[in-house]
């Protein structure tokens, strides 16, 4: 038995070095040497007979997209592995280190997910003895909304934050750590933390005559008409679609509409964090808030349409003599966006 155990083992180290990806160092963990007489291991193991790998679903990201990977976790044991909240990546610390040719555009970048703690994932991932468990860290679709952070700058400057990281090849390391369920079982519960080596990802650039698509003239009157179907019956209401709940938006006066837009998407319940602001509109100001000026965003969320309707809720307030800083009133409404070719001439519902 212990002879078909080891070839087993054997067979599945063979089997990931051809995989795209490397296998993850664990501070601290105390790794025991193997025999002299043993080959050397294609990954390496630790205490609780688990190894990590990162693996890219593809070795490019195409221009305008996010990358995308898999952190895999390989139980070499002989009984099975869980991992407390194996899907909450969230948690999980992914940088990306320029290695470009120009030491001049050398940079690190981290990405820092806007993580709501009671809607993170919780799971228990199970590897059987043998066999392994993945969880899909797709940034196109993220579990909350993101941003990534360049590090290892000054520290005098301001942080830079980008929402798209700067074409080129970096390499991409994770840092992971899984705290044992509220029942300790060393046996069978993984726990600790571990730091990935790199593997390489290359974020590639708008090739020429193939930048970002801008809307014509025709596409802005489309988004404008689905801003007006639901703009037009809340003028309707008398004042009655205010009642309700409403976002609080704890940003500036300032704020930009895709940083409002992002979060109130990332604390509603709406499903897919991954959104584009398409267009933007001062819309008239209701009589119920005639201080206030009202804006209205057309939004793709995931493969639905939402208009957002937002305004700052800091000035001329009677109990806000210094007009400190508030933040925003916000909500959102389902609409329909007609393609241009099959609009109604002068349609406005």
């Amino acid at each position: 038995m212990k002879k078909h155990t080891l070839s087993l083992r054997a067979t599945l180290s063979a089997l990931n070095t051809l995989l795209v990806g490397v296998s993850l160092v664990f501070p601290g963990h105390g790794f025991a040497q193997p025999p002299a007489t043993a080959p050397a291991p294609a990954e390496l193991v630790d205490k609780y007979g688990v190894s990590v790998a990162l693996v890219l679903k593809q070795s490019f990201v195409p221009a305008g997209e996010q990358p995308r990977v898999v952190v895999r976790f390989t139980n070499h044991g002989d009984d099975y592995m869980n991992f407390n909240n194996g899907k909450a990546y969230c948690d999980w610390r992914f940088e990306f280190r320029s290695i470009s040719d120009d030491p001049k555009e050398h940079s690190r970048w981290v990405v820092r997910f806007d993580t709501i703690d009671i809607r993170k994932p919780h799971s228990i991932e199970q590897a059987k003895a043998g066999e392994s468990c993945e969880t899909d860290v797709n940034l196109n679709d993220p579990l909350f909304t993101f941003k990534y952070e360049r590090v290892g700058v000054d520290k005098n400057d301001a942080p830079k934050t980008v929402e798209m990281l700067p074409p080129g090849k970096y390499e991409l390391t994770a840092t992971l750590a899984m705290e044992p369920f509220f029942i300790r079982d060393p046996k069978h519960m993984w726990e600790g933390s571990a730091i990935t080596a790199p593997v390489e990802i290359d974020i590639r650039d708008y090739a020429p005559g193939q930048e970002p698509h801008k809307p014509t003239e025709q596409e802005l009157a489309a988004y404008s008409l689905a801003i007006a179907r639901v703009t037009d019956q809340l003028a309707d209401g008398h004042g009655l679609w205010t009642n309700g709940f409403w976002y609080n938006i704890k940003l500036p006066d300032d704020a930009a509409p895709h940083d409002i837009v992002a979060s109130v998407v990332n604390q509603s319940t709406v499903g897919s964090k991954a959104f584009k602001v398409l267009h933007v509109l001062s819309v008239p100001t209701d009589p119920n808030i005639p201080q206030r000026t009202m804006s209205a965003a057309l939004v793709q969320v995931g493969k639905e349409h939402k208009v957002f309707i937002f305004w700052p809720n800091s000035r001329d307030r009677r109990d806000n003599p210094a007009k400190e800083v508030l933040g925003w009133s916000a909500r959102f409404y389902d609409t329909t966006l007609t393609p241009p070719a099959t609009q109604p001439a002068g349609a406005r519902k």
